[in-house]
């Protein structure tokens, strides 16, 4: 078969992601290419590569498809590539090399012609991204600007819902309880017209087990977290976030043993996710109890050693 650059964008739509790393490895070596044509050919390599589940090999290709694509002057695929590397970096745990390339994915965006199309995705990778690096505040300025432009642009109600529940979950995170609990009401309404959206249905959930949590309303937040534990093909996001509001219910309530599996849950979920930020607050919450235990265990050992002490002195 003829290999040229427009055959690995047929073969990466028809999912044929092993042909199509081959053919990008083969036309790499076999053919000069001009600089844009590199930057398209390391992408699919790329991309296949990632499909593949060799992310980390994935991330070299991306990174001469930013560098090629920049000396191409081919800045759509530039976007695309910085996007595409952004995740890459985020699934690798390297949050802050993630967030520098959507950074400067808007320094190109005047530039742009398709690549506009990508700027709610990366306002709201932004979010996600700010979020597992702790730093909350930032994360909802994303969160809030994201819903605005899903909102703006006529997003479909689902994609709408799903960056609403993003911001419901930042904001109870930072105690704004009434705007949770408005944008809360509108999920509600989107799921009595959308009841099959299975992880709409599981993340509403979990914002209102932990705006329960909050208000002090421990086993309402309890039903609410294991309701969405129970939703079909629930992801390892969802998991770990009702683990860890369980977790606090289970704390709150004097439920050591209980709270200290459920957190274990949590962490667990969490690392699946690739959520740092949720894994790190549960080993924090778990070590805070540990800290707690260890008081008696502490003073038993310290009168103890005095005890040996004063015997050994006066022998």
């Amino acid at each position: 078969m003829h290999l040229d650059v427009s055959t690995l964008a047929v073969m990466l739509g028809e999912r044929r992601y092993g042909e199509c790393r081959d053919a990008a490895s083969q036309l790499l070596q076999a053919r000069d290419l001009t600089e844009p044509e590199k930057a398209q050919v390391f992408l699919a390599l790329s991309d296949s590569r990632y499909a593949l589940h060799a992310g980390q090999e994935a991330i070299g290709p991306a990174e001469l498809a930013v560098y090629f694509g920049r000396q191409g002057g081919d800045y759509d695929l530039v976007g695309r590539a910085l996007c595409h590397l952004a995740t890459l970096y985020h699934e690798s745990g390297l949050q802050k090399r993630a967030v520098n390339c959507l950074d400067e994915f808007f320094q190109y965006f005047g530039l742009y012609t398709r690549a506009r199309a990508l700027e709610g995705w990366v306002l709201s990778q932004l979010g996600l991204y700010y979020q597992a690096m702790g730093r909350g505040g930032k994360a909802l300025d994303y969160f809030k600007r994201a819903y605005a432009w899903h909102m703006a642009t006529g997003a479909t109600p689902q994609a709408l819902e799903e960056q609403r529940g993003r911001l419901v979950w930042q904001y109870l995170k930072l105690g704004n309880l009434d705007e949770a609990g408005e944008l809360l009401g509108l999920s509600g309404a989107y799921l009595k017209g959308a009841p099959n959206d299975l992880d709409a249905r599981a993340c509403y959930l979990n914002n209102l087990a932990y705006r329960y949590f909050l208000i002090g309303r421990y086993g309402t937040a309890i039903d609410s977290a294991v309701q969405a534990l129970q939703v079909r093909n629930a992801s390892a996001l969802r998991k770990g976030q009702a683990c860890l509001t369980l977790h606090y219910a289970a704390k709150a309530m004097g439920l050591i043993p209980e709270a200290m599996g459920l957190g274990t849950l949590a962490r667990i979920q969490a690392n699946v996710a690739r959520r740092p930020d949720i894994e790190e607050e549960a080993t924090r919450s778990m070590l805070h109890i540990q800290q707690y235990q260890g008081l008696p265990l502490m003073d038993e050992l310290l009168r103890s050693l005095r005890q040996f002490t004063a015997a050994t002195n006066k022998s």
